[in-house]
């Protein structure tokens, strides 16, 4: 069977007289010869699981620990987002710490030191007077 006839089954798609029971082969093809890879069902499936979801136990999957942890790492002064990420043991600023902070500005637990330009490289959050005020009652 040529190359040519083989892509042209291929084509054709399972019918009444074609039945390949897996999913899409792949075909490489070579100066003097082809491979086709059939992907095995194991690694389909493992293609398809939902990534594993955190422990309780970790800090992040708990936004009322964190905010906890934020509002005390600005009670020394104001902080980038990156530096309130290095202090709560975090390599890089993660998805779950700009929610936190984004919900603390909603609530006015903190502000940013250049409202006006909320997007600035040199922007860094501050305690409100509230933030103060709930800091000393989760303490």
């Amino acid at each position: 069977m040529k190359v040519s006839d083989l892509k042209n089954l291929i084509s054709l798609g399972e019918g009444f007289t074609r039945e390949y029971g897996v999913d899409e082969p792949r075909i490489e093809v070579s100066e003097h010869w082809f491979t086709v890879v059939f992907p095995r069902p194991s690694a389909i499936k493992a293609e398809k699981r939902k990534p594993e979801l955190q422990p309780e136990s970790q800090p992040e999957s708990r936004p009322e620990l964190m905010t906890a942890r934020i509002l005390a790492s600005l009670e020394d002064g104001p902080l980038s987002k990156s530096e309130i990420s290095n202090r709560l043991g975090q390599k890089t600023v993660s998805g779950h710490l700009n929610k936190v902070m984004r919900l603390l500005l909603a609530d006015k637990l903190v502000e940013y030191i250049i409202p006006e330009k909320p997007n600035s490289r040199l922007q860094k959050y501050r305690l409100t007077l509230n933030g103060q005020n709930h800091l000393r009652q989760i303490k």
